[in-house]
């Protein structure tokens, strides 16, 4: 499978990255959403696991441009906010995510 690992952390796309390869699976990194949509646009993967806040580019944003391109894509979303965090509740947040992809 390839994989997308997009963060703005880079231990947390480390981590991420190598769990995966030793799993089997292809990996390339993006530190941001601008990173990851010009790599989008130049591969194919099966899988992109994103963090929802990072500098230039949120993740959201970029989900939504890599769904309406490649709507077939797997999308995991995750962001190390606390619950709570912009006034929006946990529940909110599942509800708001399922909706969006």
């Amino acid at each position: 499978m390839r994989i997308l690992v997009v963060d703005d952390s880079p231990e947390i796309v480390k981590i991420l990255s190598c769990t995966m390869e030793l799993s089997g699976h292809e990996v390339d990194e993006a530190y941001d959403g601008i990173d990851a949509v010009d790599r989008i646009r130049d591969n194919i993967y099966d899988v992109v696991i994103t963090d929802a806040e990072m500098p230039r580019m949120r993740g959201i944003e970029g989900c939504r441009f890599l769904k309406a391109v490649f709507p077939d894509v797997f999308v995991i979303g995750m962001s190390g906010l606390p619950q709570g965090a912009y006034g929006i509740s946990q529940r909110r947040c599942r509800h708001l995510l399922f909706q969006a992809f």
